[in-house]
């Protein structure tokens, strides 16, 4: 199987304004495929417990998963987490997704009430149905309600020693369930469905009866069932090879397998492509592309990993949360200075925590990142400032006088100034501040120029909301120059499909990756194409 990883897949969506929930949902596969498949998890669940069969369906289908409500990513707000606010989620989920006026649904355990709670009420969207684990009722056994009867100060200790089983806190864990598990009528829900079902139980599933979940498939007439040996309630995670078949054969038909059908495909490719069969493994032949801007990845990494190291400069480390927050700021603060969506946003700055925050900043803010070299002299400065019709520039204090002397034959009208020294750790600061600053030319003073700020100040009094910018694929996220080695630089234009597309990549070309415990030096310069990339 493929390696796919799903969490660049992910976008966010907001399900409800009062108060504002944001679902984070994934949405992989080709966009342009015929079928598409939606994936419920169950309480207490996360969208890549269906990592296996998101990664097994990707390959012929359009496949998204959210996280429900207060699970996974998703916003963890002070609500009910009834079955209606959940209904109503997927259907605002659906909707925002644009997904095809038919398409196959699958739920696990909870999920799969979810699923036909919306295949009853939304009968005409729904092409099969797809229940996983999911039982008639769902009284829990006397442990796990003596569980959710504990005080969330003791249950949420107990609930972080399960995160495969029970991705969301214990407040919304113990309000679910009251508002939504303990109510469910699967009785009155499931005879009303109409579309054609699958029913899949683990042999040694025990998290409910045995009577229960056999009272689905009584309920439902015509309804197919398999019964996974050596499995129990998380069966698609535990036999996910078997359970992959058996939603195959439910799709295409028992005579043909997915895999099957895509043969001649297949084939075709490797006649056209012949070095494909050079191809580690896990390397996929094609990849589908997740259609939103780059600074978007950033986002989720922060909600992935938000204490985990994004930068470590020289002894000082900043973590992906406080990379994201300072992006924002400096995001809004450039937007409180007059950028606009498409303007031209120069960074003269070396590698260093300035340069990345700028650039992912510039994108949030809709802007153009313009990358220009440190090592430019006035005339090639110059030049390329006239050529990108950057009216911001983002710059070193030791570069500042080479911009202001260069500043009178360009648009420049906004000068954002930093110093090398705000991203070091205190004791490192403190020598550099006696010993070199002032000798070596990084002591400014801005004075009076209006137009010239400080970029600690900017990002002070900023807010470190994400701003609400359209940015599209299609958009130009950034104007890259060439070395210019043989005439002069050319500024190549790179939207955010282009970057997001150049991501990816990477990524699945990488296949022995650890994801959040990798260090990458950061050798080449980020001015340069091959550095950026």
């Amino acid at each position: 199987m493929p390696l796919l990883d799903l969490d660049l897949y992910r976008k966010e969506i907001i399900v409800a304004d009062a108060p504002r929930v944001r679902v984070s949902v994934i949405d992989a596969g080709r966009a342009d495929a015929p079928q598409a498949m939606l994936f419920l998890h169950g309480f207490g669940g996360e969208a890549m417990q269906w990592r296996k069969q998101l990664t097994a369906f990707a390959d012929e289908a359009r496949v998204v998963a959210p996280d429900l409500r207060g699970h996974g990513l998703s916003d963890h707000p002070a609500t009910n987490y009834s079955t209606a606010e959940h209904l109503a989620d997927i259907e605002r989920v659906v909707a925002a997704l644009n997904l095809p006026p038919k398409f196959i649904l699958l739920g696990h355990s909870f999920g799969g009430a979810l699923a036909a709670a919306y295949a009853v009420k939304h009968s005409e969207r729904v092409e099969r149905l797809v229940l996983v684990g999911t039982s008639v009722s769902f009284q829990l056994n006397p442990l796990l309600k003596l569980a959710l009867k504990l005080p969330v100060a003791i249950g949420e200790p107990i609930r972080r020693m399960f995160p495969r089983a029970l991705a969301a806190p214990a407040y919304v864990l113990k309000a679910m369930h009251a508002h939504a598990l303990a109510t469910f009528e699967g009785a009155k829900i499931f005879p009303q469905l109409k579309t054609p079902l699958l029913l899949i139980f683990g042999h040694r599933d025990i998290v409910f009866s045995q009577a229960a979940y056999d009272a689905v498939a009584r309920l439902v007439a015509g309804a197919r069932v398999e019964k996974i040996p050596v499995a129990a309630h998380l069966v698609h995670l535990e036999r996910p090879e078997a359970v992959n078949r058996a939603i195959a054969r439910f799709v295409k038909g028992a005579g043909v397998s997915w895999r099957e059908g895509r043969a001649p495909e297949q084939i075709d490719l490797l006649r056209q492509r012949p070095w494909l069969k050079h191809y580690e493994a896990n390397v996929p032949y094609t990849l589908a592309y997740p259609a939103q801007p780059l600074d978007r990845f950033l986002d989720s990494a922060a909600r992935r990993y938000p204490r985990k190291h994004a930068i470590i400069f020289f002894d000082h480390a900043l973590s992906y949360r406080a990379l994201n927050d300072a992006a924002n700021r400096f995001a809004n603060a450039l937007i409180g200075l007059g950028v606009k969506k498409g303007d031209r946003v120069a960074l003269l700055l070396p590698n260093s925590p300035q340069m990345v925050i700028a650039y992912y900043g510039a994108l949030k803010a809709g802007a153009i990142a313009v990358s220009l070299n440190p090592l430019f002299s006035a005339a090639e400065l110059e030049l390329l400032l006239q050529d990108s019709g950057a009216e911001t520039i983002v710059t070193l204090s030791l570069f500042y006088n080479l911009v202001q002397a260069v500043k009178p034959k360009t648009a420049l009208t906004r000068v954002i100034v930093t110093n090398i020294k705000e991203y070091f750790s205190p004791l490192r600061r403190a020598l550099f501040t006696i010993v070199r600053e002032a000798r070596e030319g990084h002591r400014i003073d801005l004075g009076d120029d209006a137009n010239a700020f400080a970029f600690q100040d900017l990002l002070a009094r900023a807010s470190n909301e994400s701003p609400a910018i359209d940015t599209l694929p299609e958009d130009i996220a950034l104007i890259q120059y060439s070395s210019g080695t043989t005439e002069l630089p050319k500024g190549v234009m790179l939207t955010h499909a282009n970057l997001v597309a150049n991501t990816v990549q990477v990524r699945h070309w990488t296949t022995d990756i650890r994801e959040g415990r990798e260090s990458i030096v950061g050798v080449l310069p980020f001015s340069h194409s091959y550095g950026m990339t």
